[in-house]
């Protein structure tokens, strides 16, 4: 598998990625742009510079845009339950630290 040829395709994501930070979006692709997110960091492919939209977007646009990723998120994890609670209610059993 390490030596097997990459499509073009794929090479062209992960060099997309790795030069500018640029993550794939298509409508009918195999993976969320997310997704990709995670398959990139975790083959620590890591982008070098920043995507150069970024640098003619108006400050307070980019500020905005941030906050209201922040805002997603936060409100995600407020709606999250704890780890264990989630892993007890399918009837899961832990001892140690945090077990009742």
């Amino acid at each position: 598998m390490r030596e097997m040829e990459w499509p073009d395709s794929l090479t062209a994501k992960i060099e997309a990625f790795r030069r500018r930070g640029i993550v794939p979006e298509y409508e009918h692709g195999l993976f969320l742009p997310v997704s990709w997110l995670s398959v990139f960091i975790g083959q620590n492919i890591m982008p070098e510079a920043c995507d150069p939209r970024v640098d003619r977007m108006p400050d307070e646009e980019l500020t905005a845009h941030l906050e209201r990723i922040r805002g997603t998120i936060t409100a995600a994890v407020e709606a999250s339950g704890e780890h264990l609670a989630f892993l007890e209610s399918y009837g899961a059993a832990f001892q140690g630290a945090g077990a009742a």
